[in-house]
Order: C-alpha cells, then structure tokens, then sequence
C-alpha cells in the first residue's frame, strides 16, 4: 500500500474487533457500511491505544 506526502499510514486491510465491541457499536450503526466500517476501526484505535501519540 502506497502513500502519497502528507498522508500518513494507510489502513490496513482488516483489523480484529473484540465482539463485545462491535456489538455496542452494531446499536450506534447510522453511518452506511463503509462509514461504519471506518467508524469501527478509528474507535477501535482509539480504545486500543497504548498511549499518547505524541
């Protein structure tokens, strides 16, 4: 996967979500699937983190 400047990493292909959190999220789908697929992933990030990005 190629990246352009100042675009970052990409995403990979698939990524692994606990079920218990793509059920509570599977309440919040009001995006249409590709959303709701980025959705997941950037909440997943976001829970996963191991800390600050900085």
């Amino acid at each position: 996967m190629a990246t352009t400047p100042g675009e970052g990493k990409p995403m990979p292909a698939s990524f692994m979500v606990p079920a218990s959190l793509l059920a509570m999220l599977g309440k919040l789908r009001v995006f249409t699937a590709p959303g709701f697929t980025t959705f997941t992933a950037m909440v997943t990030g976001l829970v996963a983190q191991t800390g600050p990005a900085w």
